[in-house]
Order: C-alpha cells, then structure tokens, then sequence
C-alpha cells in the first residue's frame, strides 16, 4: 500500500469515526439537551401560572375578608326554600300594616335556563283599596328579599279592589 492510499484509508477512517462520534454521541447529546430544555421551559411556564393562582387566590381571600359583612347580606336576599315562613311572616305583616289580610300561593322551586339562581314563584292576592294596595307594593319592593314582580292585576269593585300579584322570588 503507498503512502497517499494510506493517507487516504486514515482519512477516511477518521472521518468515518467523527461522523459516527458525532451521529452516535454528539447528536443525541443535543437532542437530550434540547428535550430537556423544552420540558425546562414548560415547567417554568406551569411555574409561573401555579403563581399567578396563588396571587389571585390571595386576592380572592383579602376581597372576601374585607367585604364578610356585604356577603351575609347578600345571603339575607335569598329565601331560604327549607324555611320560607320568615318571609311568608313578612308578607302578611306588610299586609296587616295595611289593613288587609293575604293569601299566599307558592309554587315548587326551579332552575330556569335564563336565571343565575333557582326561583320560587308566588301568587298573592287580596282584597283592599287602591292606597294601601299602592303602599304595600311600594314597601314589597323595598323589601330586603331578592324579587321580581312578574304581573300585577286589579280588578275595581266597591269600596276598593281585588287584587292578585304574581311574583319571582330567588332563593338558595
């Protein structure tokens, strides 16, 4: 064997060995660190976000202490459907302040698909006249109960009217 074939045999040997070093340990060397990095990445972007839970958390609980007292009377807004009679009780004090008694239909309560809150509807009708009738729908809707006023019908008779009022109550 000459001398150039010798040569030429050693540098292809050792370009033979830097590729296969270079395919067999460089490359996935590279590829390990470039995976690695990736799942570095990833873990510090569920970093991050686990911080931004825990702030906003903490937020949540600085709002929620510095507003208790709001929340119990926004929990006061909702007819309790276990024990409806305090405001059945309210009801006919209003109405008894007034000079007239009521009769109160309540119905079973639901979900509707357009409301936030399940709701109980009411029927309460009387008879009285047209002041007292004014004041207790004036005082009904200053109530401290979550309602909505859905028909009110009167009829006109002597000495005053019957009257049949139709109502949503929100209750929890």
């Amino acid at each position: 064997m000459t001398r150039s074939k010798k040569i030429l045999v050693a540098s292809l040997a050792a370009l033979l060995g830097a590729f296969l070093f270079l395919f067999f340990i460089v490359s996935p060397l590279l590829s390990g660190v470039a995976k690695t990095t990736e799942l570095l990445r990833a873990e510090k972007l569920k970093r991050s976000d686990l911080e931004a839970q825990i702030l906003a958390i903490e937020d949540f609980r600085r709002f929620t202490n510095a507003n208790q007292e709001n929340f119990k009377t926004l929990n006061t807004l909702f007819l309790k459907e276990q024990n409806p009679s305090p405001f059945f009780s309210f009801l006919e004090t209003l109405a008894s302040r007034e000079g007239f008694s009521l009769k109160i239909v309540p119905q079973e309560p639901k979900l509707l698909p357009e409301d936030r809150w399940t709701s109980i509807d009411f029927q309460v009708s009387s008879q009285t006249s047209f002041p007292k009738l004014f004041a207790f729908l004036e005082k009904l809707e200053q109530s401290p109960y979550l309602l909505e006023i859905k028909n009110v019908q009167v009829v006109k008779k002597e000495g005053g009217a019957d009257f049949s009022l139709f109502f949503k109550m929100y209750s929890k």
